[in-house]
């Protein structure tokens, strides 16, 4: 039986999180910039690494049977509320990774205290709107994004700690 565990990238973890960015389903969906070469995926891979180390950010790895195969991380956080977003590598979608992903994201934000957990995705992102109904989000709107040059509807959602079922 697989384990899905969640925890802080490590510098051995670059490489694979660079592929994780450089996955082109992953580029539709996950806000990571044009690389112009994987050069430029590696540098941002362990920058971000190097956030998963610093006090009031959230980066975690999602590591299935100790391989890191997704990534969970803080886009704003405040207070007493986190808005998250996550990324798995694409030949891993459609087996229920990334929802718990999520939930172990959830269960561990609201264990440090956070009241509410947010998220968003483009609305024709159906997978992470069904993660996020799954986890028992409740949509809160929707927003006008632009990226990578189009103009995206996206919907929002939010979780309250009371109300996770984790």
């Amino acid at each position: 039986m697989s384990i899905l565990s969640l925890r802080a990238p490590t510098e051995n973890d670059a490489e694979a999180l660079s592929r994780l960015f450089l996955d082109e389903t992953v580029g539709k969906t996950y806000m990571v910039p044009d690389f112009a070469s994987p050069a430029e995926a590696l540098v941002l891979a362990k920058k971000v690494i190097a956030l998963s180390g610093q006090d009031g950010r959230f980066v975690r790895g999602v590591y299935l049977d100790g391989e890191l195969i997704g990534l969970v991380n803080d886009v704003g956080i405040d207070k007493s509320s986190v808005e998250l977003g996550w990324a798995i590598l694409s030949e891993h979608h459609g087996k229920g990774f990334g929802t718990a992903a999520a939930r172990l994201a959830a269960k561990e934000l609201f264990s440090l205290g956070f009241e509410e957990i947010r998220a968003g995705a483009f609305e024709n992102n159906t997978a992470s709107r069904r993660v996020m109904e799954k986890l028992g989000m409740e949509r809160t709107g929707t927003e006008t994004v632009t990226y990578r040059g189009t103009v995206h509807e996206c919907v929002t959602y939010s979780l309250g700690k009371e109300k996770f079922n984790g």
